[in-house]
C-alpha cells in the first residue's frame, strides 16, 4: 500500500507564499469586526484556531508532493460520504449543510469541496473525463438536497474554469497530423534507400507504404477533429453540470436566518464607514487573486496552473454567492471550514507544483 510522504522538494516559491498569506487581512479584520461587535469570546478564539490550523495544514501538505496522485480517490469517497451525511444530520429549517464535530459544526462542503476540486482538476488534466463529470453530476445532486446554493456557486465557478483551461495544453488537429506524418516518411526512409540500389525490386516492397503515407495526412487530421470535437463536447457538458447544479439548488427555498456576523459581516463592516466596507472587500478579494497568481506561474507543471486556476474560481464564486442570497461569507465572516478547507487546499495545490521537483 502506498503511503504519501514528504519530500524534500525545495522551498517554497514566492507565489506559493503570497497565496497562503493572501486569506490572512481578511481573517484578520474579521476578528476586529468580531471583537467591536461584541461577538462571544468562543467565536473570536474558533476563528483564530481556524487560522493558526489552516496555515499549519496548508504547510503540512505543500510538502507532501505524491500527496494528492495517491490519496486523490480518498479525498473524493471522503468528501463524498461527509457531504451526503450532513443529509441524515440534524438541520436548520429543513436545510442540511453541517455535521457535529466535538462542541463544533462543521460545514461539510466548504470543509471538504475545495481539496475535491483540485483533486478533480488533475483527473481531468490526465484524460479521466467520465470520472470527473460523474463527480460533478454528484455533487450537484447533493447540493439541491441539501439544498446549498452558497457552495454550489463556488463549485459551479470552479467547473467552469475547469472547462475553460482543460483545452489548453492540447495539441492542435493539424500539429498531431504532422507529427505523425514526419514519422512515418522517416519510417519509410530506409526502403527508398534500397529502392535506389535496387530499383525494380525495391519499387515492389516500398509501393504500399509510399501509397499510405501519401493518404496518411488527411486522415489523421480528420481522427485529430474528431478528437478535438469530442473533448470540445466534454468541456461543454462539464460546464452545464456546474451550471445546471447552481440553477437547481438556486430553486430550492432557503429559509436559514441570516446571521449578522457570518452572512452579514461585510454590512457590519459598513457601518463603521464606506472606507471599512471597502477595506473588507479588498481583503476578500485578496483571496482569489494569490491563488490566481499561483496559477500564472509558468514554471509549474500544467496540472498545478490548472488545479490553481480552479481554485481561485472557487474562491471568487464563493465570494459571489452571499451576493446571490443568505450565505455565508468565508473568511471574513465567522466559520472555521471555509478557512480550513481553503488552506487546505491551496497545501493541494502547491504540492502539485512541486511534484516534478520531488522526482527530478
Amino acid at each position: 500500500m502506498c503511503v504519501p510522504q514528504a519530500h524534500a522538494a525545495g522551498p517554497l516559491s514566492v507565489r506559493a507564499l503570497v497565496a497562503a498569506l493572501a486569506p490572512l487581512p481578511a481573517v484578520a479584520l474579521g476578528c476586529l469586526l468580531f471583537a467591536v461587535h461584541g461577538a462571544p469570546p468562543a467565536i473570536l478564539a474558533t476563528q483564530l484556531v481556524a487560522g493558526a490550523l489552516g496555515l499549519a495544514a496548508c504547510a503540512a501538505l505543500a510538502r507532501m508532493p505524491d500527496l494528492v496522485r495517491r490519496g486523490g480517490a480518498f479525498v473524493l469517497l471522503a468528501t463524498v460520504a461527509l457531504v451526503a451525511a450532513t443529509l441524515a444530520a440534524p438541520g436548520i429549517d429543513d436545510t442540511h449543510r453541517w455535521l457535529r464535530v466535538g462542541p463544533l459544526w462543521m460545514h461539510a462542503g466548504a470543509a471538504l469541496e475545495p481539496g475535491a476540486l483540485v483533486v478533480l482538476a488533475l483527473l481531468w488534466t490526465e484524460g479521466s473525463r467520465a470520472l470527473v463529470l460523474a463527480g460533478a453530476l454528484v455533487a450537484g445532486a447533493l447540493h439541491v438536497a441539501q439544498p446549498d446554493a452558497g457552495q454550489a456557486t463556488a463549485l459551479a465557478a470552479g467547473l467552469v474554469m475547469l472547462a475553460l483551461v482543460g483545452e489548453r495544453g492540447s495539441a492542435r488537429p493539424e500539429t498531431e497530423a504532422a507529427e505523425a506524418t514526419q514519422e512515418m516518411v522517416e519510417a519509410t526512409q530506409a526502403p527508398a534507400e534500397a529502392m535506389q540500389a535496387a530499383p525494380v525490386e525495391a519499387t515492389k516492397a516500398t509501393r504500399a507504404p509510399v501509397e499510405a503515407t501519401a493518404a496518411t495526412p488527411l486522415a489523421l487530421v480528420v481522427a485529430a477533429e474528431r478528437r478535438a470535437r469530442r473533448h470540445r463536447a466534454l468541456r461543454a457538458l462539464l460546464a452545464l453540470l456546474g451550471g445546471g447544479g447552481l440553477v437547481a439548488a438556486l430553486a430550492r427555498p432557503d429559509t436559514v436566518p441570516s446571521q449578522p456576523l457570518v452572512e452579514g459581516i461585510v454590512g457590519r463592516a459598513a457601518l463603521h464607514g464606506t472606507e471599512v466596507a471597502a477595506l473588507a472587500v479588498a481583503a476578500l478579494a485578496l483571496v482569489p487573486l494569490g491563488a490566481a497568481w499561483l496559477a500564472l506561474d509558468r514554471a509549474r507543471p500544467r496540472p498545478a496552473r490548472h488545479a490553481a486556476a480552479c481554485l481561485a474560481a472557487y474562491f471568487a464564486g464563493a465570494l459571489v454567492a452571499p451576493i446571490l442570497g443568505a450565505y455565508p461569507v468565508p473568511w471574513l465572516g465567522a466559520g472555521a471550514s471555509p478557512i480550513v478547507g481553503g488552506y487546505a487546499a491551496l497545501g493541494l495545490v502547491v504540492a502539485l507544483g512541486r511534484e516534478r521537483a520531488s522526482r527530478a
